[in-house]
């Protein structure tokens, strides 16, 4: 994923593919060289979805991914 415009509220990001009672990390940069986890994706309730919300506003862009731990 990528963000490119401002992020000032807050963002849902989509888990593709997210295997049930699976777990998953979100990672973040704005450079594509350095990545820092930043939070976990949540299953949500009855959808057999994960989703994650961006906790930091204001960034002009941020690129994403996600790791199985």
């Amino acid at each position: 994923w990528v963000a490119n415009t401002p992020v000032d509220a807050p963002r849902r990001l989509w888990v593709p593919r997210a295997q049930p009672q699976g777990a998953y990390q979100i990672e973040a940069s704005t450079d594509l060289g350095e990545w820092s986890v930043i939070g976990a994706a949540e299953l949500v309730p009855g959808s057999g979805r994960y989703e994650f919300a961006e906790p930091q506003l204001g960034l002009r862009y941020r690129f994403y991914r996600v790791r199985v731990p």
